[in-house]
């Protein structure tokens, strides 16, 4: 996305990491009605075999999902082919795990739209940042929420603040990914 003198990239998928995966499993029972639990003694879901390492039984890959912003000036100095010289890509907001989201009173409330990709994303002249929809794992797979994020007031120092602007489910496009979509200074058309 292009604003100013800088591209502005939100969010996405990095490459695929190898983690442990070790699922366990224990015992519940219903005691007088209620669940409870009769041993706390963890079992492996999975056996290794004979000749197989932890390693190669338990790692398995996942792609990293972020929800950061990063800006790369175009005005910058630059020899040949190359990048800038005196300035490269610069982190706006660091993003937050899981949206930095938190249940206060029996409701989710996030402070970042919850790290995807594949989503749609544009910016107004005003450099209002829109973020739509897109694949993540916390949308129970794909999200229909729609995020604004004010460049110019954070990076004056006012505030890097995202704001929800609601679930589009409810009479709107739903939830989505790798959507078209057009936009020019003052609307997204989806």
């Amino acid at each position: 996305m292009l604003w100013g003198n800088s591209v502005y990239l939100f969010g996405g998928r990095g490459n695929n990491v190898l983690v442990t995966h070790a699922p366990t499993t224990y015992e519940v029972d219903r005691v007088r009605g209620e669940m409870d639990f009769i041993s706390y003694d963890t079992r492996m879901v999975k056996e290794c075999g004979e000749n197989q390492t932890a390693s190669e039984c338990y790692e398995i890959e996942i792609g990293n999902l972020h929800n950061d912003i990063w800006e790369y000036p175009l005005d910058c100095n630059r020899f040949d082919d190359h990048g800038c010289t005196s300035t490269g890509w610069r982190v706006v907001d660091p993003g937050a795990l899981h949206g930095g989201c938190v249940i206060i009173e029996q409701e989710e409330r996030c402070t970042h739209p919850n790290e995807r990709y594949s989503h749609v994303s544009t910016i107004f002249e005003d450099g209002t940042l829109f973020v739509y929809g897109g694949f993540s794992r916390w949308c129970e797979d794909y999200c229909g929420d729609m995020w604004t994020f004010s460049i110019p007031k954070c990076k004056a120092g006012l505030g890097c603040e995202w704001v929800l602007l609601g679930e589009l489910g409810r009479g709107g496009p739903g939830k989505r990914w790798r959507t078209s979509y057009v936009a020019d200074p003052t609307r997204i058309i989806l």
